[in-house]
């Protein structure tokens, strides 16, 4: 799944799939970097708040192979896209944030 470096179960892969529709609808991929904690687990999914890029649609072929190779120097040019995506969960809807802190910098 485009976003994942990593093979995941099927419980974290619908978890990430609700992750990129939310980061579909602004137009964007979310790219992981790793988890922050934080757990959900329910029946059907598994989880955590993550922190990663959020990358233009349009950027998406020039951000992805710098992250498929974890470039470090390649990857700070891309430092006002990285955000956290954190969770919140009602009991019936599972919904999506996207936050950066970048501006505080």
């Amino acid at each position: 799944m485009l976003g994942l470096r990593t093979c995941e179960d099927e419980s974290f892969v619908r978890f990430f799939s609700l992750v990129q529709d939310k980061a579909h609808e602004q137009g964007c991929v979310f790219f992981l970097d790793c988890g922050e904690g934080r757990e959900l687990r329910t029946s059907k999914v598994h989880g955590e708040d993550l922190c990663g890029w959020l990358i233009p649609a349009a950027d998406v072929s020039e951000f992805e192979p710098s992250w498929c190779l974890f470039n470090d120097d390649a990857l700070d040019k891309w430092s006002r896209y990285l955000c956290f995506a954190f969770w919140s969960y009602n009991g019936e809807v599972l919904d999506i944030e996207f936050r950066s802190f970048s501006h505080l910098a």
